[in-house]
């Protein structure tokens, strides 16, 4: 039973952590790909 608990938050804390990651990244590229287009370049 225990083990199953640390199992199932581990695969929740992973995955908190990658849609983490993911919101970082897109923010990034956000941040890079707009401000040109805005520019016009």
């Amino acid at each position: 039973m225990l083990v199953a608990v640390y199992v199932w938050t581990g695969k929740n804390v992973m995955f908190s952590y990658f849609v983490h990651a993911a919101k970082n990244l897109l923010a990034v590229v956000l941040i890079y790909a707009i401000p040109p287009q805005l520019l016009g370049g």
